[in-house]
């Protein structure tokens, strides 16, 4: 899976300092299950730039998918709604919405990490970079 930790919201507030409708486009996928893009923190990051900045408009639309057709078809009137996406998914969903919608400004609100598994909760090990030079590693117990 990717994992990937939200942006500061001070950095978040300063790039949306131009726009005064925003949608917050969440993802169901990878970055909900590591706790950076989901409903749930789409809401609490529309409650924190409402506190920064009172007069925006900021709405949440919760996308099961932000990198198949299938799922961002079904939201595209949903998405265009204000000035600007913040994209709560991973650096795919961002490069995949904005081909999706070329006339729109879409903005990442997360860091894409790597991609890696869950070790426990909460706690996330890196198994690739994503390089495109896969290696395998012998086990230790090995033998031909």
């Amino acid at each position: 899976m990717i994992v990937a930790e939200q942006k500061k919201i001070d950095e978040i507030a300063e790039s949306l300092a131009p726009y005064k409708r925003v949608v917050i486009a969440s993802c169901g996928t990878c970055v909900t299950v590591c706790l950076a893009g989901g409903e749930k923190e789409a809401l609490k990051l529309q409650g924190l730039l409402k506190t920064e900045r009172p007069e925006l408009e900021c709405t949440v639309v919760n996308c099961k998918r932000q990198c198949d057709h299938e799922f961002i078809d079904e939201q595209i009137e949903d998405l265009q709604n204000g000035d600007v996406v913040l994209s709560l998914a991973c650096g795919v969903g961002v490069q995949f919405l904005s081909e999706k919608i070329p006339k729109h400004l879409i903005m990442p609100g997360l860091n894409t990490q790597f991609y890696g598994a869950s070790k426990a909760l909460g706690h996330w090990a890196e198994y690739c970079q994503g390089c495109g030079n896969c290696l395998w590693k012998k086990p230790a117990a090995y033998a031909p």
